[in-house]
């Protein structure tokens, strides 16, 4: 089959849980159908990357937009029903593009990654049309505006929450199937968006590249890992050094926290850094600062989606400390293949129990391990993604059949 991949950010390299799960798929499929990618790209965007994707992409199409918040878009999406976020990647040229694939050639699976990128799916052809939500971006957006305590922000993000809904409930319908990335999100949004077909593609993890490396790990080491330009991320970070980490430093004086991530600014490092606190930034491999930690911890309070990095952790065997909401998604036991806690209080104990038990850590490894190889493999999820297009269109012949 013909692919036309549309995605409003380039997915490589795949070192965020977006980019990741793009490039596994664009992996994935390239083995036996033909993908033209369609792609914004950022400053931030290394061009020589772009190559990168000829290995598995017929044709690669990048149109440039900015990687900051046009101040006209927020200033619309405060006058006019569309959210900001949707103006923010409002762009003629992609637009433009779109349209000239679509006159080209015939496509039998038009593929668009998030809702911002549903504004420039193609009018007609026959194709499989897919929305593929990495999140509900409303429920995103929602989450936040509970926990910002500016006053001007919280009412922007309520706001924008609120016709983001709109949006996605008239925007998502001109998709013969939306996929979210968990069951809890797909019920989510059946409720409120009434979609005829919303099908559960989840998150996955490379089970070959990521697996317990036999190294043996530094004593009583947390390690946070995400990107440091996203506000969950940063908040979570914030919120874990401010009223986690003296609960347990004060136990554990030895203890060591380990940051590692990618954009990262000064002001944020400098307020970080301390005897005990050690900031990374970028790592080219997450294996290897993954191998010598002794667990991993991930107290988000807002975001979406499901946190890629808690599988690769599950896969290379680390222990992983979560709030709900940071593991929400993944289908995990409480106390079986991870902790899960959600006040600083009983944060900071799971912690310390991790770090004080081998009993436990060997535990919450091997259970992390057998849960991720049995239910997010790459290669199975891609299986299941290549099913969904093969059965729409096997319907399609038996309904042109009669």
């Amino acid at each position: 089959m013909r692919i036309l991949l549309m995605t409003g950010q380039f997915p490589f390299p795949p070192d965020s849980g977006w980019n990741i799960r793009t490039y596994n798929f664009i992996r994935f499929l390239s083995q036996r159908h033909e993908i033209t990618l369609l792609s914004f790209y950022t400053e931030k965007d290394n061009p020589a990357c772009f190559s990168e994707l000829f290995r598995y992409c017929s044709t690669v199409l990048t149109i440039k937009r900015s990687s900051s918040y046009n101040p006209f878009s927020l200033a619309k999406g405060l006058l006019t029903s569309i959210p900001f976020t949707i103006w923010n990647y409002r762009s003629k040229e992609m637009d433009t593009k779109a349209l000239e694939l679509l006159a080209l050639r015939e496509y039998q699976v038009i593929q668009v990654e998030d809702i911002h990128m549903s504004q420039y799916l193609p009018q007609g052809g026959c194709g499989l049309k897919i929305l593929d939500m990495h999140n509900i971006e409303s429920q995103f957006i929602e989450r936040f505006s509970k926990i910002e305590t500016n006053i001007l922000r919280k009412l922007y993000a309520y706001i924008t929450s609120k016709k983001l809904k709109d949006y996605e409930i008239i925007n998502s319908r001109k998709f013969d199937i939306c996929l979210t990335v968990s069951e809890e999100e797909r019920k989510t949004f059946q409720f409120y968006a009434q979609h005829k077909s919303i099908k559960v593609v989840p998150n996955g993890v490379d089970l070959s590249y990521f697996s317990p490396s036999g190294v043996e790990a530094d004593p009583f080491t947390l390690l946070f890992l995400g990107k440091l330009d996203y506000r969950p991320n940063i908040d979570a970070l914030q919120y874990f050094i401010a009223e986690i980490w003296p609960l347990i430093h004060s136990r554990i004086p030895e203890a060591k926290f380990v940051i590692v991530g990618k954009g990262m600014s000064e002001n944020l490092r400098s307020s970080l850094v301390s005897k005990h606190v050690i900031v990374k930034g970028y790592v080219e491999d997450i294996r290897n600062v993954l191998s010598i930690c002794t667990a991993v911890v991930v107290p988000l309070r807002y975001g979406g989606g499901t946190r890629i990095k808690i599988l690769e952790a599950l896969a290379m065997g680390k222990p992983v400390i979560s709030s709900s909401l940071g593991c929400e998604g993944i289908e995990i036991l409480n106390g079986k293949e991870i902790l899960v806690a959600d006040s600083p209080e009983s944060f900071a104990e799971s912690v310390i129990q991790v770090l004080m038990r081998q009993d436990l850590r060997l535990k919450l490894g091997r259970m992390g391990r057998e849960l991720v190889e049995e239910k997010y493999n790459w290669a199975k999820i891609g299986e299941n993604l290549e099913t969904i297009y093969l059965k729409w269109h096997d319907q399609r012949k038996r309904d042109f059949s009669y």
